[in-house]
């Protein structure tokens, strides 16, 4: 947080100071302001899985700023595995997932982000069961 004040600073200061006009100045640092405000409210955003009675959607591994979705129709069971995740250096890490009527895993959720206690809760309310145990690797 405070790298970003000082950033914010900088770059104040050097629209400030230069040969811009005071609306330039003024338009730069509001549209400053406004990226990062909305770059931390996408990137603090906590994980979520929401349903309701036609699609069930959720943030996970694979959509960081729009929600994957699928219909509540296609949903044949919660599968407890491991993931591959990460960007340079990738690690299989535990995940949910939520696979369809055809065995086709849509969305994978980090299992370190939501309790086993959660998820059991979840499919009680979907109405389909968890299978696995977290040692099977999915791709």
């Amino acid at each position: 947080m405070l790298a970003l004040a000082g950033t914010a600073l900088s770059v104040y200061v050097l629209v400030r100071y230069s040969l811009w006009s005071q609306l330039g100045a003024s338009i730069g640092l509001w549209a400053f302001f406004i990226v990062c405000g909305a770059v931390v409210f996408f990137g603090m955003r906590p994980p979520y899985v929401r349903a309701n009675a036609e699609q069930v959607w959720a943030n996970g591994l694979e959509s960081f700023f729009a929600p994957t979705r699928m219909p509540r129709a296609d949903l044949a069971y919660i599968f407890r595995g491991r993931a591959l995740v990460g960007n340079r250096f990738k690690t299989w890490q535990p995940a949910y997932f939520l696979v369809t009527k055809d065995e086709t895993p849509k969305i994978a959720l980090l299992g370190e982000t939501f309790t086993d206690e959660g998820m059991t809760e979840l499919a009680k309310r979907l109405d389909v069961p968890i299978k696995g145990d977290f040692t099977a690797q999915i791709r």
